[in-house]
């Protein structure tokens, strides 16, 4: 969740919308940063008030711990690895493709992209990839 969007112009949630989801047990919000910033663009202190602020701000909103993030644009570092593994979560998220995880590499999770892929062709992707 970009917090800062919440309430804006820009078409996104409202701030309702966001509350009444998150009393859906199927669906957990993961941190995206403030404003949604290239956050490799950013000074290392800047990033990390996007990274921990967003953290912060969502977990004074829900009340409960935020522990995934994702990476504004899948842009990441090593320097912002070791601020989000500093803010607290325990995992977060890329667009690099694949579907391979594993726990060293938790920082650094990948996606796939299936694309308008439903039911048994999407099952083959996944077994393909």
């Amino acid at each position: 969740m970009t917090n800062g969007f919440l309430d804006s112009t820009h078409n996104y949630l409202t701030m309702q919308q966001f509350l009444d989801i998150n009393q859906n047990n199927l669906v957990e919000f993961a941190s995206h940063s403030i404003n949604h910033p290239n956050l490799n663009a950013l000074s290392l202190d800047a990033a990390r008030e996007e990274i921990a602020g967003s953290k912060l701000a969502l977990e004074k909103i829900l009340n409960k711990k935020i522990e995934h993030y994702s990476y504004p644009y899948g842009s990441y570092s090593n320097d912002l690895i070791k601020i989000v593994r500093e803010a607290g979560f325990k995992t977060a998220s890329t667009t690099d493709l694949g579907i391979g995880q594993s726990y060293p590499n938790r920082y650094k999770l990948k996606r796939i992209r299936p694309g308008s892929l439903t039911g048994h062709a999407l099952l083959q992707f996944l077994q393909q990839n």
